[in-house]
């Protein structure tokens, strides 16, 4: 699973990383992250945030994205358009619902974000899109069935990764994931070779949900110091199925 890397503090606002200074702004950006991810359904407007963070908005805004690399509002759009395509996989909830659940009161307004995101209108998506829990073709270039997913073998090297452990539902790791890249580019360990990697210990069908565990990593350099508030997890590298 790949997230796109955003940009270290230093290169955003010139500003040096690692200072007390911008560690508790960290801190609170991530306070923010588990709101939103917490309260989708709700207005999560830009004044809002900021005061949930304790300051201004003209500095809330500029901290966020500094941190970051991109807007709460932009945050807010991700989270609430992943989990309604998460809802239109995983359940039989109507597209109206799932619409309210996700902040988005009036359909339309949803339909037309969702399909600008995702390429196509939720109904689509939801009939096309393969179950998650369906198997997967493991020969290079074959398809199974005509919304089939195309697979290659390839050979991936071994990777460090810093990060945080994350329990429970698989498709809920992207706030930790939010939190982990803010951490990184407050202590300066991203490259610009530095990519997403989500790791998955557990089979969803065996274990249940809440006790499912994973891992929301960045991976680094072998000469990178880890900071204090993240773990290191290594990925011997091998032969892996790779999506096309």
């Amino acid at each position: 699973m790949a997230t796109p890397v955003k940009k270290s503090v230093e290169e955003l606002s010139g500003r040096p990383t690692g200072s007390g200074n911008w560690v508790r702004y960290r801190e609170r950006v991530e306070q923010v992250i588990d709101y939103i991810h917490s309260n989708l359904a709700e207005s999560l407007d830009s004044d809002q945030l900021a005061e949930i963070a304790h300051l201004s908005s003209y500095h809330w805004h500029r901290i966020y994205r500094a941190i970051t690399g991109e807007t709460a509002a932009a945050t807010v759009r991700r989270a609430r358009l992943n989990k309604a395509a998460n809802q239109l996989l995983r359940s039989d909830k109507t597209i109206a619902a799932i619409s309210v659940s996700v902040g988005y009161p009036e359909i339309h307004s949803f339909t037309r974000t969702f399909k600008s995101y995702y390429g196509v209108a939720p109904g689509i998506f939801r009939e096309t899109q393969r179950p998650l829990t369906q198997e997967l073709p493991l020969e290079r270039g074959t398809e199974s069935g005509e919304n089939g997913w195309v697979v290659e073998i390839v050979e991936q090297p071994s990777m460090r990764l810093f990060g945080q452990s994350h329990t429970g539902d698989y498709l809920a790791i992207g706030a930790t994931f939010e939190k982990v890249f803010a951490i990184c580019a407050v202590e300066g360990v991203l490259r610009d070779t530095s990519q997403g990697v989500g790791v998955y210990f557990n089979d969803p069908d065996v274990v249940q949900e809440e006790k499912l565990t994973s891992f929301a990593g960045v991976s680094v350099s072998s000469n990178v110091v880890l900071p204090d508030s993240l773990e290191e997890c290594s990925l011997s590298g091998g032969r892996c199925a790779v999506r096309c």
